[in-house]
Order: C-alpha cells, then structure tokens, then sequence
C-alpha cells in the first residue's frame, strides 16, 4: 500500500489486484484501421487476440467523430456496444498503469461537449485543441483544455485546468473531489507581441514587464468545498461538496475508458507518449 501524507491525514491509495492478462501496449503507429490480429499474435493468446480486435472496432466507430460531437444518434449507440465489448477485457484497476497523460478521442459527456459546439458556432473565433485528462498513482487529477483565440498562438493559446484529488472507491471505480481551477500557459501571438513592443524599436522596461507578465499568467481559484473532506469511510479524498464517482472499465497500456457515474458521460482517451510522466 502506498501513502501520500497531507496535513491533517494520510491520503492512501492501495492498489488492486492485477488484471487476469496483459496485453503488450500496441506499437505508436497502431490505429483503428490496423491490423488487430496480427498486432494481437505477437501477444499471444485469445484473449489478447479479442481485447486487440474489440479496441481496433471502437477506435474505428469514433474515427471522424472530431470527439463525439459530430456522432449521429446511431454512431453513438454502436460506440456505446464497442465500448461494452472492450470493457469484458478490463480488469482491475491498476494505478501505476492510469498514470500518465491521457488525450480525450471520444466523449458523450454534455459539459465537454458544449465546449466543442461553441467552438463550432464561434465561426474560428475559438478553437478547442487537445483535452487532456492527468492521473498520478497517488491521488492527483488534472483536467487540461488547451484552447486559443484571435491574439493567442494558433496552438495552444492558453490552457484551462481543473485540479482533483482521488481515492479508490472500487476495483473499477474512483471518487472525484474538484479542489481548484485555474488557467496558464498564455501564449501571444506573433502580432499582439509586436503590437506591445515592435521588434524595430528599443523595448522600455514597462513593456517588457507587460510581455513578461503575460508570458507568466497563472491563474488559480479554489472551487466551493475543496479543503473539506469528505467524511467517514471515503478515503479522505477531499472536497466533499464537489465529490463524483468515476468508473474507470478499461485501462491498458495505450487507451483508457471512463464514465462518469455522477453527472454521466462516456470517455475514450489515449495515453499521451509526447510527455514524460
């Protein structure tokens, strides 16, 4: 068992028994359209041989979704017996193999999903870049949507965080609690900096610090019942006005599944290799 301390308690996170099998995580280049068998072969076994195929089926249903917003009705209930399938295959919930960066590829979750349709309506005002879900094996979450908007870098613009803590609530399951938000990473773009202080001419120190301090914007505000803990019998997870259970049904090496049993919503990610965790 494994321990993180805080003031006031001790934050523990044990962790479950393993998986009846493991897959070796598929090579960088896997997609829904690879070859699943012959990726499963080189595993070895049925099971992993059916765990491949069910995960290449998925993949394929929500290839062109642009992350579940543009699903018919009729996508989504074919992603919802996909998901169904891979789901036979999860085992327990490994913590050390939640770890890491995950990338949102598919949701049905209403809160993300409006965040994408104004996007949409914003006629390029406002693109939604990557969505990114972080877990460590001792009971930290952040939540990460990198955006950008005319005067911000194309890429990545700025990014919106949500921080919580967890605690395991089942085999499969953890418990939410949000404790603050915030956001950072501001970058300008090419002509807002110019426009502050043209490159042609001497920068004053007033202007540099106007650079600097937009360069360095981090912006952080505790949500409503972060610091409480949740009480009795719930793993000291904090935040109890704010606390949810989330399902976490697949997890292997490369995708990770969830659903948010309070306030609902499917999630389909896969890890982020770009980062090291």
């Amino acid at each position: 068992m494994r321990a993180v301390q805080r003031s006031g308690g001790v934050l523990s996170v044990p962790r479950g028994p393993r998986p009846s099998f493991r897959c070796r995580a598929a090579p960088p280049h896997f997609t829904a359209s690879s070859d699943a068998a012959a990726y499963a072969d080189s595993n070895g076994g049925a099971a992993c041989d059916a765990a491949a195929s069910a995960k290449a089926a998925m993949l394929r249903l929500i290839d062109g979704s642009q992350r579940g917003m543009s699903a018919s009705r009729a996508t989504r209930v074919a992603v919802q017996e996909a998901v169904v399938s891979l789901e036979a295959f999860g085992g327990a919930l490994d913590l050390e193999v939640l770890a890491g960066r995950w990338r949102l590829l598919y949701t049905t979750a209403a809160d993300v999903l409006v965040l994408l349709e104004a996007e949409k309506r914003s006629f390029g005002l406002l693109t939604i870049n990557d969505i990114y879900q972080s877990f460590d094996a001792y009971g930290a979450v952040e939540n990460l949507i990198y955006a950008s908007a005319p005067l911000l870098a194309p890429a990545n613009g700025i990014a919106f965080r949500v921080n919580a803590r967890y605690s395991r609530a089942g085999a499969k399951s953890i418990r939410l609690a949000f404790t603050d938000a915030g956001v950072s990473e501001l970058q300008i773009s090419d002509a807002l900096e110019a426009a502050i202080a043209p490159a042609l001419l001497p920068r004053t120190p007033l202007q540099m610090a106007l650079l600097q301090g937009l360069k360095s914007l981090n912006i952080t505000l505790p949500l409503p019942g972060a610091g409480r803990e949740v009480g009795e019998g719930a793993d000291g997870v904090w935040g109890a006005a704010n606390a949810g259970a989330y399902l976490l049904s697949f997890c292997d090496q490369d995708t990770l599944v969830g659903r948010a049993l309070t306030g609902g919503g499917l999630f389909i990610f896969s890890r982020d290799t770009k980062v090291n965790e």
